[in-house]
């Protein structure tokens, strides 16, 4: 799986960026839940969507920069990015539509250089 890709974003791979522990993103049935007139529980599964989360750790400040640069030139109107992601459950990258939800941290280090703490992003398929 080294040579996987784990996350890119409009063809650009971040997999180099993506911490290798906790990363959990996974194809899920999306289901209506109802109820029958015995109290017996189903599900009528209606879609599968990609979602889920994972960390990400830039080197320095301008990594971060030149990522968020990427993610702006990719960016549809409807707030979407095209991206692939690899499937916990099928073993497979897959290329979705998704949206994209983190919140940077940023902090100085102690030799005065800015550095981008781990950020948590959360990918949904649209």
């Amino acid at each position: 799986m080294s040579n996987t890709i784990m996350f890119a974003i409009n063809g650009t791979d971040y997999s180099h960026r993506v911490v290798g522990s906790g990363y959990s993103v996974q194809k899920n049935d999306e289901y209506n839940t109802w109820t029958d007139a015995n109290g017996k529980e189903h599900h009528s599964a209606y879609r599968t969507r990609i979602e889920g989360k994972f960390n990400m750790k830039f080197l320095s400040a301008t990594e971060f920069d030149t990522f968020m640069g990427v993610l702006a030139l990719a960016k549809n109107n409807d707030l979407t990015y095209p991206i692939q992601v690899y499937d916990n459950k099928s073993a497979q990258t897959v290329s979705i539509t998704a949206f994209i939800d983190f919140t940077p941290s940023r902090y100085r280090a102690p030799n005065w250089d800015d550095m981008m703490e781990q950020i948590e992003v959360t990918i949904r398929e649209q």
